[in-house]
């Protein structure tokens, strides 16, 4: 009892984070949108971009349930939720560990530790209620395998429709019904007997044959049950449509441009350590299979289906540790089991898990106390303050360009009013309308025309989380047909000037207007000093981006930190003091020697003083580091055009 009331507890707190993904606010809206209409949504009536296109809108269930559950307790209520329903699928998946205390124990501590490690994939959307589907299939699966009673497998494709009704990439339900499929027809084919390494574990091939059919019934009703939507075929194309853009092949815009799909081995060459723990997760699993000797072909099937998925995309990976890790722990059960009959472990080691679970909880205890408040976004994450500003200005409504992770939000708080061109449902758009979308911000030259053809009312972009966005700002910053009416050094506030907004442009280049924004920030975050410091840093960046390094450096009074020093290199580089931006470059490249920022500031020094070779090959270094720098991938495509020569570079 004990462990289960551990494992609520764990799980529960681990998800107790605020709100920091984008696409939340879109399924919000669609949900009150379906309230005031009381009609499911069949087309887009949010964006400017893709408005009125057919859009298969299958989390409509979900939409409707975190609108409900909004209007009755706000963000708070949408966190305690999701919290709530990870203990639920963590104890649901728990009974079907076994009973062994060595097992259990050995479970409870490897999934909160996993779960813990990847609390930043645990986002309010659609896959917690998928986690949850998850761990009821898991378990009736595995009881079904050991216990051999077709009832128990009656409510899966009932579960099936809920789910297919709830989120995309519904079709993992009848995958994971394939995989035992699979096993007990393997157990069928070899007879009472079976020789295979990886054969299930049935009396004889009369009680496989059994369960290979009912699980065959079982496989063939939960794909009609994908289906039974308001949306028919098109949502059981869906699934697949989405699978293909995870996939890392070259060429595909979906996996190379959208964070979450970016395989997890390539975000840590840019960003050391953020999937450190899967290292030692694929590390461990592998060490205990080996000390199993064997796997059930069915959990084989499973393990490997996810760790590919995981491997694919990094939004996956927590996927593979809900799963994964009970799948590991059965296998090694009987290993453990046999040790625990033969070895006399002394007292204090038998206590271990124990003092290790204790640590995990507390490590996840104290990350939920020093989480902002839950009752609003995360920390720059959402445009908070421009759709206030958007709200509180005259004007008839229009189109807003947004970074694709602000759209969400802007259609949460300012629809129908105005439409945001982009948001972050991407299966509305084509690869091309992406891949233009994308060229404009790497490429600010061409918003001017593209704008011309589709005429924005307001520009809202973030400084950070990603940098992407920095060129456009600066570009617009510049341009007389553009001003800058809010910022609060993270996110910036665009307006068309023809619609009176040059009265009350913010003006970056005026000391008093720099010092206000940075006290704001210092009294925001009074309590944090990390985020303190990092609005400094974002505030800094804003301001170097628009040609004021003085007022960058400013921003950064009293910040000593490396990310401080690497901006106000960039400040000295700025200023025209190469030797100043190298030393401290190369001090910080000294300390991390695979800092791609780092890299491409010492090949920006290195131009300047007109030693193109040595500036490539930083460049290069750079993009091998972090094959996304698009810094370094702009320049050099810039350098190495037909038409500029090796004394042309600068």
């Amino acid at each position: 009892m004990w462990l289960a009331v551990t494992l609520a507890v764990g799980a529960f707190v681990v998800g107790l984070a605020p709100v920091a993904d984008g696409d939340l606010w879109w399924h919000l809206a669609a949900g009150r949108e379906m309230v005031r209409t009381r009609a499911l949504l069949t087309v887009d009536p949010f964006s400017s971009g893709a408005l009125g296109r057919p859009w298969i809108d299958v989390h409509w269930l979900f939409q409707l349930a975190v609108f409900g559950l909004h209007a009755a307790g706000g963000l708070t209520a949408l966190v305690v939720a999701k919290g709530a329903l990870v203990a639920a699928g963590a104890l649901v998946v728990l009974s079907a560990v076994g009973r062994g205390a060595g097992s259990r124990i050995a479970f409870v501590l490897a999934l909160l530790a996993a779960l813990f490690a990847a609390r930043g994939l645990l986002l309010l959307r659609p896959v917690i209620a998928t986690l949850v589907l998850l761990a009821v299939f898991f378990s009736r699966l595995e009881r079904h395998r050991v216990e051999g009673r077709a009832a128990l497998l009656a409510p899966l494709p009932l579960l099936q429709i809920v789910w297919a009704n709830v989120q995309g990439l519904s079709m993992l339900g009848p995958a994971l019904v394939a995989a035992y499929t699979v096993g007990a027809a393997i157990a069928t084919a070899f007879g009472d007997r079976p020789r295979f390494p990886f054969a299930e574990r049935f009396a004889s091939r009369a009680d496989a044959s059994r369960a290979t059919r009912a699980l065959l019934l079982t496989l063939a009703l939960c794909v009609v049950a994908c289906g039974v939507t308001p949306f028919g075929f098109g949502a059981l194309v869906l699934p697949f449509k989405l699978l293909l853009r995870l996939a890392p092949a070259a060429g595909n815009i979906y996996a190379a441009n959208v964070a979450e799909n970016v395989p997890p081995f390539v975000v840590d060459r840019f960003a050391p350590g953020q999937f450190a723990h899967l290292s030692w997760y694929l590390g461990l699993t592998a060490l205990a299979l080996v000390a199993a000797r064997r796997i059930l072909l069915s959990h084989l099937l499973v393990l490997g289906g996810l760790v590919a998925l995981a491997l694919a995309a990094n939004r996956n990976v927590l996927l593979l540790y809900w799963l994964g890790t009970p799948v590991t722990i059965l296998a090694v059960t009987p290993a453990l089991r046999r040790a625990a009959r033969t070895w006399r472990l002394p007292r204090a080691l038998r206590a271990a898990p124990i003092a290790a679970l204790a640590g995990v909880l507390a490590l996840a205890s104290t990350a939920a106390a020093r989480e902002p408040s839950l009752a609003a976004p995360a920390p720059w994450r959402a445009p908070v303050g421009s759709a206030r500003v958007i709200a509180s200005r005259a004007g008839d409504g229009g189109a807003i360009f947004a970074a694709d992770q602000f759209g969400g939000y802007l259609i949460w708080t300012l629809a129908p009013r105005y439409k945001p061109y982009m948001d972050t449902r991407l299966v509305l758009r084509s690869a091309d309308e992406f891949a233009e979308y994308l060229a404009l911000v790497d490429e600010p030259a061409r918003f001017d025309a593209w704008e011309e053809r589709h005429p924005m009312t307001y520009a809202v972009l973030p400084v950070g989380y990603p940098d992407r966005y920095l060129g456009l700002i600066a570009h617009l910053y510049a341009s007389p047909r553009w001003s800058l009416v809010s910022t609060d050094g993270a996110e910036v506030l665009f307006a068309r000037s023809e619609a009176g907004a040059r009265q009350d442009a913010v003006d970056l280049a005026s000391p008093s207007t720099l010092d206000g924004l940075r006290g704001k920030i210092d009294q925001t975050y009074a309590h944090a000093p990390a985020l303190a410091e990092a609005g400094r840093l974002q505030l800094a960046t804003l301001a170097l981006a628009v040609g004021q390094p003085a007022q960058a450096e400013r921003a950064l009074a009293g910040v000593t930190s490396p990310n401080a020093e690497a901006v106000r290199a960039r400040c000295r580089l700025a200023a025209g003091d190469l030797d100043a931006a190298a030393r401290t470059a190369e001090a910080l490249l000294a300390r991390d020697g695979d800092d791609a920022s780092v890299l491409d500031l010492l090949a920006a020094v290195e131009a300047r003083r007109g030693d193109a070779t040595k500036a490539v090959a930083l460049l290069r270094r750079a993009l091998a580091v972090n094959p996304f720098d698009a810094e370094a991938r702009r320049i050099l495509e810039t350098w190495e055009a037909p038409s500029h020569g090796a004394g042309t570079h600068d």
